[in-house]
C-alpha cells in the first residue's frame, strides 16, 4: 500500500468519528501515531542488528505494547492512557539528562501535540490499519 493510499484510508476512518473538524486536526493526530508506529518498527530492526540496543521508551509505552493488540484499550480508556500516561512519559525524554538523540526526538513529539482529541474509535481502527508491516531485515552475524 502506498503512503498516499494509507493516509487517505486513515483520513476516511477519522472522518467517521465526531469531535474533530477539519484535516488540520486529523493530520496532527495521524502524524504522532505514524511516528510511534514507524519508530517501533525501526526499534525492531535495531534490536536485531545490535544486541545491546536499549529503547529510550519504557516497555509499556512502546507501540507494540499498547497499540498493536486488537483486544487492547479503546475509547476513553485509550485516550486517557495516551494523554495522561504515554505523553507524560515521552515528554520527560526530551529533557532528561544523559538521553541520546533518539530519546530527545521521541520526547519532542508530544510537546508539539498537546493532547489527543476524543475520537471514540479512531485510535484502535487506525492502529489496525498500520498493523501490516514489512518484516525486519535478517540479522547479520
Amino acid at each position: 500500500m502506498s503512503v498516499t493510499t494509507l493516509v487517505k484510508s486513515i483520513q476516511d476512518i477519522m472522518r467517521k468519528d465526531t469531535g474533530v473538524d477539519g484535516d488540520a486536526q486529523r493530520i496532527s493526530q495521524m502524524v504522532w501515531m505514524m511516528f510511534m508506529k514507524i519508530f517501533d518498527d525501526r526499534e525492531k530492526e535495531w534490536e536485531l542488528m545490535d544486541p545491546g540496543y536499549k529503547s529510550p521508551i519504557a516497555s509499556r509505552f512502546r507501540w507494540r505494547s499498547w497499540a498493536s493488540n486488537p483486544e487492547g484499550m479503546t475509547g476513553d480508556e485509550l485516550i486517557d492512557f495516551i494523554n495522561n500516561d504515554l505523553f507524560q512519559s515521552l515528554k520527560s525524554l526530551a529533557t532528561k539528562a544523559g538521553n541520546d538523540k533518539r530519546a530527545q526526538v521521541v520526547g519532542s513529539m508530544p510537546i508539539r501535540l498537546k493532547q489527543v482529541r476524543p475520537f471514540p474509535s479512531t485510535p484502535l481502527r487506525f492502529c489496525k490499519s498500520l498493523a501490516p508491516t514489512v518484516p525486519p531485515p535478517e540479522r547479520r552475524f
